[in-house]
């Protein structure tokens, strides 16, 4: 049996699971979020669109800018801080009463995803196999995708499980999204030791 055809670094089924359990998060967070802004909320069916989108375009925005960031304070830090962020992105939905509530925990969201993108992408590159990184990105993007139609599906049955409880529905996504941020706490290791060593050699 060939062993090297079986040899995956920790570190890159770490970023496998962090992403697959994010997503799941979210995935149910983008179902029940729009629902809780337009029928708790108020909210109009065009701002409830304009919500859905907007950390797409925080996202897009300031995704080179991080991606500059991240080569400059190092991967794995600026990876710690993404997850921290989502994290938080999270709870606060927890906590949101109010229009602009939300529509200041999406931006953060965005924010967040604009941090995290390049560096998760520069860190399967820096783990994966060099002769298999397609494969490894492949098989990120399919557990990514995956975890999101999950998530959405999911979404559904929480929001009737727990009677149209959004805060829980919130909640539970927030519990979900901590476990993940704490698998991806592993790729980073002692986040202020990596910022030092990623700062001093311009990473």
């Amino acid at each position: 049996m060939n062993q090297a055809a079986v040899k995956v670094s920790p570190s890159l089924l770490v970023i496998l699971a962090e992403g697959f359990l994010s997503r799941l998060a979210f995935g149910i967070i983008s179902f029940a979020l729009p629902l809780f802004a337009y029928r708790k909320m108020g909210l109009s069916l065009t701002a409830t669109g304009f919500l859905f989108s907007v950390n797409l375009i925080v996202e897009q925005t300031f995704k080179p800018a991080m991606g500059w960031l991240a080569d400059r304070i190092g991967l794995k830090p600026s990876f710690t801080i993404a997850i921290a962020l989502r994290s938080l992105m999270a709870l606060l939905l927890v906590f949101a009463n109010a229009p602009w509530h939300v529509y200041a925990i999406k931006m953060l969201h965005g924010f967040s995803e604009s941090l995290r993108d390049p560096s998760v992408s520069a860190l399967i590159a820096e783990h994966a196999d060099k002769k298999k990184m397609a494969s490894a990105f492949g098989w990120y993007t399919t557990a990514k995708m995956s975890a999101g139609s999950l998530g959405k599906a999911l979404g559904g049955w929480l929001l009737w499980w727990t009677l149209d409880s959004y805060s829980n529905v919130f909640l539970i996504a927030f519990v979900n999204v901590v476990f993940a941020a704490v698998r991806g706490g592993a790729v980073s290791g002692r986040a202020a030791t990596s910022f030092a060593v990623g700062w001093q050699d311009g990473r």
